[in-house]
């Protein structure tokens, strides 16, 4: 969806965006009725056989699994083909690019949406406690997933026309769409290789999800050999092309010297000592000093405020004109007097 609304195909985002809520909403509350089945229990690896006791779920799961993927004549498939084909038909040098990498996505996506429905539903189950009572949701979490499971799969073709179809003004007063970007009759003549590349990658990824997360289960014992290459890919594959290798050891050491300077030395150190910190520090123990010089402080300070007033009137009789001094001194003998 970003990619193509980079390549400014509004109108086909939009028309993902709608399908992808469907069968998302239908994934996540499939999720939810599993994790709620087995007592809040969300590790795949601790279930295991639940086609027999969730099938509902199952068939929702499954449905959503393949709208997900793109699969013919379901929701994905009228949205997610056609976005990944107006990419590859966009007149720019990154659309190439982009197409591989959204291919790749299918790919990846089959794989790892075949590896939750093999790893929940089919493999050996492995939950803790084998004689718990599982079954089905109540009717407030099956009837919305038996609607979003229809909507799933009608939901694109019964508004393609309106999002993407030829001549459609449905989106017009809402966005713009420049015609220079508009490539939806170009997409319908690229050769059948290109329009067929996801449908067959999502094939291929779905062969290979049964391949090694059901039929060489880590608890097969059979072909060995499979097993450990099984292995190595797991081992390849986890240490991310060893990202995390350079990026703890260059990146995070960098990170560590700029933030021992910046907010050790000069954040934590120069300002704090010379900004409010220190003013604060300095005055504070310049009152403690003051305080210590005498055991009747409070004295010596009505002592110099008395002083001080006694200053101020003085000057201002000396200063000031004979009726204002006059009155100063009236004030002055009275408060004396007091």
């Amino acid at each position: 969806m970003f990619f193509c609304s980079g390549l400014s195909n509004y109108n086909i985002t939009l028309f993902h965006l709608f399908n992808h809520a469907f069968f998302k909403a239908l994934l996540f509350l499939g999720a939810g009725s599993i994790i709620s089945s087995l007592m809040d229990e969300q590790d795949m690896r601790r279930m295991g056989s639940l086609v027999y006791k969730l099938p509902f779920t199952y068939i929702s799961i499954l449905i959503g699994s393949l709208a997900i993927l793109g699969f013919p004549f379901l929701t994905g498939f009228y949205s997610k083909d056609f976005l990944l084909e107006a990419t590859f038909i966009s007149y720019s040098l990154d659309s190439y690019f982009i197409y591989i990498m959204g291919v790749l996505t299918a790919f990846f996506t089959a794989m790892y949406s075949f590896k939750l429905i093999f790893f929940v539903f089919f493999v050996k189950t492995n939950m803790f406690n084998k004689f718990s009572s599982i079954q089905e949701n109540n009717l407030y979490i099956l009837i919305p997933l038996f609607i979003l499971s229809i909507l799933s799969i009608f939901i694109g073709y019964w508004f393609s026309d309106i999002f993407i179809g030829v001549g459609s003004v449905y989106l017009n007063n809402v966005i713009f769409i420049d015609y220079n970007h508009f490539n939806n009759i170009e997409a319908e003549f690229l050769s059948p290789l290109i329009k067929n590349m996801p449908l067959l990658l999502t094939f291929l990824g779905m062969f290979l999800g049964y391949i090694f997360f059901y039929y060489f289960d880590i608890k097969s014992t059979k072909l060995v050999n499979m097993f450990l290459l099984k292995t190595k890919l797991y081992e390849f594959f986890f240490n991310a092309g060893f990202f995390n290798f350079i990026y703890n050891s260059i990146y995070i050491f960098a990170l560590n010297i700029f933030y021992k300077i910046n907010v050790k030395q000069i954040e934590k150190g120069f300002l704090e000592i010379f900004g409010p910190v220190g003013l604060y520090l300095f005055f504070r123990n310049l009152s403690y000093k003051v305080r210590l010089l005498s055991p009747y402080y409070i004295n010596i300070i009505l002592l110099l405020i008395y002083l001080n007033l006694m200053i101020i009137i003085y000057f201002l009789l000396l200063y000031n004109i004979i009726i204002i001094k006059n009155i100063y001194l009236l004030l002055l003998l009275y408060y004396i007097i007091s």
